[in-house]
């Protein structure tokens, strides 16, 4: 094995460790570390298939540490602006994502799906309002403690 397939295979099995505590601060970088999944990607439907893999795994692993919001009343919200469909809004089958809230817990993610996790919250849209919580998730998602896989 040449020396780029170890550096490539020693990466692969490098994990990184985001921990929420299921306060209200962690709530926050939660919501938006699942907003930046959502609606980051390139929006013109040319992820490939690995990314798009990439990002299934993503909101898999948040989707354990966290459980449907009731307060939505089931309502499903658009994955690319984040506003909730009404009642007179035609939803097909499977589209759009239901909210959820952070029940607390860590998530091990791939290096590949980090590094995927940290450009989305780098290209994400924030608004200015939003400009000091997202520097915060920035900056927790690039503290995540690293551990062998």
């Amino acid at each position: 094995m040449g020396r780029e397939a170890r550096r490539r295979k020693s990466m692969a099995e490098v994990k990184r460790v985001l921990v929420f505590d299921g306060d209200e601060r962690s709530e926050k970088r939660f919501q938006m570390c699942r907003t930046a999944i959502l609606i980051a990607g390139d929006r013109k439907g040319t992820r490939d298939r690995e990314t798009i893999r990439k990002e299934a795994r993503l909101l898999d692993a948040f989707d354990t540490i966290s459980e449907v919001d009731l307060r939505s009343n089931g309502k499903r919200m658009c994955p690319s602006c984040g506003v909730q469909f009404d009642s007179t809004t035609p939803v097909a089958e499977g589209e759009g994502e239901v909210p959820r809230r952070l029940t607390g817990g860590k998530i091990e993610l791939r290096s590949e799906d980090h590094a995927l996790l940290t450009k989305y919250l780098d290209t994400a849209p924030w608004l200015p309002s939003s400009s000091r919580a997202a520097r915060d998730v920035q900056d927790f998602a690039d503290a995540a403690e690293k551990v062998d896989g």
